[in-house]
């Protein structure tokens, strides 16, 4: 089953069958060191990774931006490149602002 992230904490995960799921913990801070283990484990084992907010509110590009930058290096530009390149249609004024 494909890798499946939910940054949305508490959120209901709908399709058990299909995915492994992970999903943020709830807490007012993010403990990002901890929550990036399950998309590393997945770059380690060459798996796709789908990473979802139901709220529509930039988590998932936010967490993937901040995922490259700590994994990979990145700076912010590049990582926010990355991410529009393979999400051109997404809203990324909520990102920004």
């Amino acid at each position: 089953m494909p890798p499946y992230l939910q940054t949305k904490p508490l959120c209901q995960n709908l399709y058990r069958n299909s995915f492994t799921y992970h999903c943020l913990q709830e807490d007012k801070t993010l403990q990002f060191d901890d929550e990036i283990q399950f998309p590393e484990q997945c770059e380690r084992e060459n798996a796709r990774v789908l990473v979802h907010c139901m709220s529509g509110k930039s988590r998932s590009a936010a967490f993937v931006i901040a995922f490259l930058m700590k994994s990979r290096g990145w700076r912010l530009a590049q990582s926010f490149q990355w991410v529009k390149e393979r999400r051109p249609k997404y809203n990324y004024l909520m990102v920004t602002s």
